[in-house]
């Protein structure tokens, strides 16, 4: 009989050339966990800094990004106190939760365009209710040498991300 079960030779060819296709787009990011935790890290913070624009004139009240440059974390704190004595204080809420880098990402500096460039202590980015953000750049640096960079635009709070070290 000539229709015998089983597989013809094209058709394990064809199974073959399929797996090696999709082989070849996941092993690169198999190779490279740490570029993976760069450019999460960078995406993390560049969400948060849109939250941060988006929920200051939500509130009506002046937010802080805050980045802590020597125990490699950043937080978020909103104007807040007594009338006779406004502090900035830690938000409460799960979506501005403090967070700590991943072991193979550190900051590398901060561009503050008043300051300048740091890279030691607590630099933030205040956000306005009336829809302005501090202009901010922030490298980061991955264990192996990698960099990446995210960005504040002051007028319009968006951020931007790029996969290297850019002087803006």
């Amino acid at each position: 009989r000539y229709g015998s079960p089983g597989f013809t030779l094209i058709e394990l060819a064809v199974v073959i050339l399929i797996l090696g296709i999709a082989a070849s787009f996941i092993a690169p990011r198999l190779r490279d966990p740490e570029g993976a935790a760069l450019g999460a890290s960078a995406a993390r913070l560049a969400t948060t800094a849109r939250y941060l624009y988006d929920e200051a004139a939500y509130q009506r009240l002046p937010m802080r990004l805050n980045l802590d440059l020597d125990r490699q974390a950043y937080f978020v704190t909103v104007l807040g106190g007594t009338p006779d004595a406004p502090e900035f204080v830690p938000v409460d809420s799960s979506l501005a939760r403090p967070v700590t880098l991943p072991p193979s990402v550190a900051f590398r500096d901060v561009v503050v365009p008043a300051v300048g460039v740091v890279s030691e202590g607590v630099v933030f980015a205040q956000f306005s209710p009336e829809g302005w953000a501090d202009p901010l750049v922030v490298h980061l640096r991955g264990r192996s040498g990698g960099d990446a960079t995210m960005a504040i635009e002051p007028l319009t709070g968006r951020t931007r991300v790029a996969d290297r070290y850019v002087v803006i």
